[in-house]
């Protein structure tokens, strides 16, 4: 990681590395009693993080902006994996503030300035055999109460959807390449790479960003390493989010969201 952060940083963009703790760690209560709980591996894998990145590597915690919230939301959805809205907004205000040093004048947004609607959410622990997880209706949708101009340039899913999902709900699921243009030209270009993790905060993040284009390397098997396009694409902001819910602290996880997995990026 640090060799590609160099990579990426040496062509003049900031690299954020965002790491986002599994449910368990963050929410366990949320959960069947008999789930896993890898608190003590995510705490020996933070130190070891914090230990051997480079001073080209923003690294953020998560799970450290999960632990101060002293709000009355929760931060997961009670039957899903992913986190919820509240949770989203923590990690995208913590983004802005780096964003902010380098583009002062940018928009950013609070979910005071989006219509939430609670919903029944068909999360993915009431749709596994023994999960079964029994809640009722939390916040899930968004949608934006001001004009949000953008143009998306390989699919017509909305950024914020009427479903009672997280893939719903948010950039209409997982793609394998996104590219999104707003009319903000003093604003950030932002490229992100991840899994579905990534989904609610590519979609708060797009009202504050000039384009935002995105990479799930689960499913993209053309484009070359995140470094590698970096350097065509000229971000001003690369953000790596490698997490997986089946796959945590994962070498090859790391490997595969860096592009390094994909025949066409390898070197």
């Amino acid at each position: 990681m640090n060799r590609e952060a160099a990579k990426i940083t040496k062509n003049g963009a900031k690299f954020l590395f965002i790491n986002y703790p599994r449910k368990d760690v963050g929410a366990k209560q949320y959960l069947p009693s008999y789930y896993p709980d890898s608190t003590k591996d995510y705490q020996r894998y933070i130190r070891i993080l914090r230990q051997e990145l480079s001073d080209d590597v923003i690294f953020i915690d998560a799970n450290e902006l999960f632990q101060k919230y002293d709000g009355d939301g929760l931060l997961y959805y009670k039957t899903d994996h992913h986190v919820n809205a509240n949770g989203s907004q923590l990690v995208y205000d913590e983004v802005m503030k780096y964003v902010k040093q380098q583009f002062p004048a940018t928009q950013t947004k609070s979910l005071s300035d989006y219509r939430i609607k609670q919903k029944v959410v068909a999360g993915s622990f009431n749709r596994k055999i023994g999960y079964v997880v029994s809640a009722g209706k939390e916040e899930i949708t968004l949608r934006p109460k001001w004009k949000l101009k953008y143009k998306r340039l390989n699919s017509k899913a909305p950024l914020f959807g009427k479903g009672d999902t997280y893939a719903s709900a948010f950039m209409g699921g997982d793609y394998a390449y996104t590219d999104i243009t707003t009319p903000q030209k003093d604003a950030a270009k932002i490229m992100i790479s991840g899994s579905s993790y990534t989904n609610a905060l590519e979609a708060m993040i797009i009202p504050s960003c000039r384009e935002m284009i995105s990479y799930d390397y689960r499913y993209n098997t053309k484009s070359g390493t995140l470094a590698q396009e970096a350097a065509k694409q000229s971000p001003d902001y690369v953000i790596y989010i490698p997490n997986q819910s089946d796959a945590h602290f994962s070498y090859e996880t790391f490997r595969q969201h860096l592009g390094l997995s994909n025949k066409a990026g390898k070197e």
